[in-house]
């Protein structure tokens, strides 16, 4: 996919440093526009690399080199990791817990997500709004199933905050007992716990699983098996949430509440 050049908001100008792409980013106005919550939200997982925004986000290439990643010295390499590691220090004064996990790639989400609940006393709408937001952005569940199955069940109060007004009333109208679905690979993905309503839905990402998203999962114990779509009923009263922020009609429920057939 082509980039949208924006030479007015971020320049033509290379970086040298991760504080200099902070503050130009920062002034660009491009946070807001793609609701992003942080500069490094813009970077790579390589950020430590190269010193330019992935053109995936509509940024032209902020580097001095036209083709040719910059690769920093090790002094740089430092400032950048000091630069951002106060940038998150910053982040965890201001409470903004959202902010600071999106400094994070996602195959790192689960982990850094349990320490800081573990280490920061949150109210039920910081905890649960984090929870989410969280979980949207990790693009592979299973290699940390334990985990998200411990930070989906804290015995916290509000769970119901972790879904807007609109999906509350939503799983609210559902019957008592409903369908659900799951596209993944039969090997291992009956024990997921993200499920949906749409059966469209579980056959799109039972075609992802070995596509897009097989190139996310770093232990491939995790990548046996063919696409399948499992199909199950539940109790409306044993969903943890249901989300539809991404359009996914996703149901969030313990593998063990899931009657398959």
């Amino acid at each position: 996919m082509k980039a949208r050049r924006h030479p007015s908001r971020t320049g033509n100008a290379g970086f040298q440093s991760l504080a200099e792409f902070v503050n130009a980013v920062e002034k660009s106005g491009i946070l807001k526009e793609r609701g992003i919550g942080s500069p490094e939200g813009l970077l790579p997982p390589s950020f430590t690399r190269v010193l330019w925004a992935p053109d995936v986000l509509g940024l032209e290439k902020l580097s001095q080199f036209s083709n040719t990643p910059a690769i920093p010295s090790a002094g740089d390499e430092v400032e950048m990791q000091n630069s951002l590691a106060q940038f998150q220090r910053d982040l965890l004064e201001q409470r903004d817990f959202i902010g600071y996990m999106s400094t994070f790639p996602s195959d790192a989400l689960c982990e850094h997500l349990l320490l800081v609940v573990a280490t920061g006393r949150m109210t039920p709408k910081e905890y649960w709004p984090l929870v989410r937001a969280t979980w949207e952005r990790a693009e592979v569940i299973a290699p940390n199933l334990a985990g998200w199955k411990k930070l989906l069940q804290a015995r916290r109060p509000r769970r119901e905050l972790m879904m807007t007004v609109k999906e509350r009333l939503y799983l609210a109208a559902l019957p008592n007992e409903f369908l659900v679905y799951r596209g993944c690979l039969m090997s291992t993905g009956s024990e997921g716990i993200s499920w949906t309503l749409s059966k469209r839905k579980a056959e799109f990402f039972a075609r992802y699983s070995l596509g897009q998203r097989s190139a996310s999962v770093v232990d491939t114990e995790f990548l046996v098996g063919k696409p399948a779509v499992i199909r199950g009923s539940c109790k409306k009263r044993d969903v943890i949430a249901y989300l539809n922020g991404r359009k996914h009609q996703e149901i969030l429920i313990l593998p063990s509440k899931v009657h398959r057939p």
